[in-house]
């Protein structure tokens, strides 16, 4: 699950002068926390060579020299590259001033307020030209102004007896280490050129003859699930090992630090040997180094218990860096020995956050990162699969992965896939609300969202390849489409286009589920679309009452041109009559009534008017039909653009309809005619009469009887 070496810069032997064209060993690795590099040091006669590398091999490296006065004990660079501080002496820091990636200038500064104190014990740099400076008296907060070469005081905060500091510099945060035992935590923060005193507190850690003091190494300033995060080993007083692991956190508040963090978890693990603390993607990480071990905590799912044991499985590119290196370190013996002895030591300097290492006897650095792929593998639970998955960044594709595998092999019950699927997706109204209003006070740096998956993505990476598998159980999967498209409707999700009720309607159908299909487009679940009117008639051989739901959904949509085509498709030609557009405008006549409709024009009426004549004709000795068709169309003033234009087919047509019938035929079809109209009047007229004698007769016998 986890792995290391996946990127590494070999730091042992690359440092590289440009000048004198060869390698030099260096003598010192310092990591830089605002650029996430690592700076090599190589100490010559006179001056000192420094390489600034990164992990990400599209930033170059940085190589420049400056003169030497001792042995460097710190380095760190301003996030523009603009400028770097070098601790060499107790009292003085050398201010560094970089041009195009060169030394322009140096000069010396000693504290600015605390002028007497004995010794520096740190610094960091807060923004482009802001930095801290931390004595054995205090903090003072600068400003660098690099055409004057000088620093500007901003702050300053009085504070003896400190024997260690942790900066945290995204929210510019210090913690210092005080008392007999160190155990007196004093919090300050440096927001808007302003010192906020948060306060101290005293944690027990487990004092005892075989741990006197808390060192640096034993706490960890961290952001985790969008809290800031104070982490203390704990220790065994019997046998001064790591037991447990004390997490206070800061409440959430209008105005950040304005309280002192409270107890929020204590982790347990039975260990017994030296560890390590470290947080990757909000998971704590305890390094064990005896059984070469590393504990997995998710504080969001589970805080009595680790959720994962794991080795750290070592990239093979760095095996191979070890394997040529292994004779060349004293104590390494054999293979075997090289790549164990890589892992968690005593000679790692981590950097609590983001996994970063500096392995100090290899001359290494890389980072731990998370393998998602290979925790699915190794967790067993799904249910914590899915909730460690959503707790991840950039865990999307595992996630749709692992749910597509679960929908096929139907791991999990129908339930709780949905539950699933509600949890995991994506409501871009409600996420960017929260996203773009988060609570006033926090910084944005630590705003924290789980990982949420649009429905796009789940329709391209789990509907769409089960639709097309031929293990996959149709009416299982057609249930859960029926159900995520129920989900978007509730959370009134906006669908962009009529792709996903065209899955549906697909995937149903191939599940064989007409009577669903039938309740979800008469109760118009699924939205009117052209295309989807289109499916349902090619369907309709398998159910014929879709045919009549796909010309009910062309009807509601105006789109009489298609139910003129589908129409004549089945030879309904007389029908198709009914669809054509009025007279010298863009609607169509149903039962008198002119509806509007999209494409209006003359091209379109004679093409309409081609189509119903061309069906007219394909029927063979249809004479009826045809002179239906033809003289209705003429009567209605239908064929004027086309009597004007030059149409061959046309030309047929009318040539053809003139010689349907002779005139004698004519004559006779419409004596016929008016003789069935007359006899039909005659009936009725007869009927109406029978029908008031009768009712007369009725009448004239309830006089009878009241007589």
């Amino acid at each position: 699950m986890l792995t290391i070496g996946s990127s590494f810069s070999d730091l042992h032997e690359n440092v590289y002068d440009a000048t004198c064209s060869k390698n030099i060993i260096c003598s010192g690795l310092f990591f830089d926390p605002l650029s996430e590099r690592c700076c090599a040091v190589q100490n010559e006669e006179n001056e000192t060579i420094f390489l600034l590398c990164s992990l990400d091999t599209s930033i170059p490296d940085l190589i420049f020299r400056s003169r030497r006065r001792n042995q460097i004990r710190s380095i760190c660079f301003s996030s523009d590259f603009g400028a770097a501080i070098v601790q060499q002496d107790d009292a003085i820091l050398d201010f560094l001033i970089l041009t195009n990636g060169n030394v322009s200038a140096e000069f010396q500064q000693p504290p600015k307020f605390f002028k007497d104190a004995s010794f520096i014990i740190g610094f960091n740099w807060l923004a482009d030209r802001q930095l801290a400076i931390i004595t054995d008296a205090g903090v003072e907060f600068c400003s660098l102004n690099v055409h004057r070469k000088s620093l500007k005081l901003l702050k300053s905060f009085a504070h003896s007896t400190t024997s260690w500091f942790i900066c945290f510099p995204d929210s510019k945060l210090f913690l210092f280490a005080c008392g007999a035992a160190t155990n007196s935590l004093h919090l300050i923060s440096f927001q808007n050129n302003t010192i906020s005193n948060i306060g101290s507190i005293n944690v027990d850690f487990g004092y005892s003859a075989f741990k006197p003091r808390l060192l640096e190494r034993d706490v960890c300033i961290s952001s985790i699930y969008g809290h800031i995060c104070i982490l203390i080993l704990k220790f065994d007083s019997s046998n001064g090992f790591a037991t447990g692991l004390n997490i206070f956190e800061f409440p959430d508040e209008k105005q950040p630090f304005s309280s002192l963090p409270i107890f929020k978890y204590l982790i347990k693990f039975e260990l017994f040997g030296l560890v390590g603390v470290q947080i990757v993607d909000n998971l704590i990480l305890i390094h064990h180094k005896n059984v070469h071990k590393t504990l997995i905590f998710d504080i969001k799912m589970n805080t009595n218990q680790f959720i994962y044991c794991s080795s750290l499985q070592i990239n093979e590119n760095l095996v191979k860096c070890l394997k040529e290196r292994q004779n060349k370190i004293e104590d390494i013996s054999n293979e075997n020995n090289s790549i164990n002895s890589f892992l968690y030591n005593s000679a790692w300097k981590m950097i609590q956050n983001k996994g970063f290492i500096i392995d100090m006897q290899f001359g290494i650095f890389t980072q731990i990162k998370l393998n998602l792929n290979k925790a699915v593998e190794e967790m067993k639970d799904l249910e914590n699969i899915i909730q460690f998955l959503i707790n991840r960044s950039n865990s999307e594709s595992v996630l749709l992965n692992l749910l597509k595998r679960i929908i096929l092999k139907k791991e999990i019950n129908f339930g709780k896939v949905t539950q699933i699927i509600r949890k995991i997706l994506y409501n871009p109204e409600i996420n960017n609300e929260s996203n773009s209003s988060p609570q006033k006070g926090k910084s944005l740096i630590f705003n924290y969202t789980p990982n949420l998956v649009s429905h796009n993505s789940i329709l391209r990476c789990i509907f769409e390849p089960l639709y097309q598998h031929p293990e996959v159980d149709k009416k299982y999967l057609a249930n859960l489409m029926i159900d995520f498209f129920l989900i978007l409707k509730q959370r009134k999700i906006q669908i962009q286009n009529h792709y996903l009720p065209e899955l549906l309607l697909k995937i149903v159908a191939d599940a064989k589920m007409w009577t669903c299909l039938q309740q979800l487009l008469q109760y118009r679940v699924i939205d009117d679309s052209k295309f989807l009117a289109f499916e349902l008639i090619s369907l309709s051989d398998e159910c014929p009452s879709l045919y009549q739901i796909a010309l009910d959904m062309f009807n509601r949509r105006g789109n009489t041109d298609q139910i003129s085509e589908a129409l004549l498709c089945r030879g309904h030609v007389i029908d198709a009559l009914r669809f054509t557009p009025a007279n010298g405008g863009g609607g169509f006549r149903d039962g008198g009534t002119t509806i509007c409709n999209e494409g209006s024009g003359s091209q379109r009426l004679d093409k309409i008017c081609l189509k119903l004549l061309n069906s007219a004709w394909i029927c063979p000795n249809d004479r009826p039909l045809r002179y239906t068709i033809y003289s209705y169309l003429q009567t209605n003033g239908k064929l004027k653009s086309l009597a004007e234009s030059d149409d061959a087919d046309f030309e047929r047509f009318s040539r053809d309809f003139h010689s349907l019938y002779s005139s004698e035929e004519l004559k006779e079809a419409e004596t016929s005619f008016r003789l069935a109209r007359l006899s039909s009047i005659r009936g009725r007229n007869r009927r109406d009469s029978q029908r008031e004698e009768s009712f007369c007769s009725a009448n004239s016998g309830d006089a009878d009887i009241l007589e």
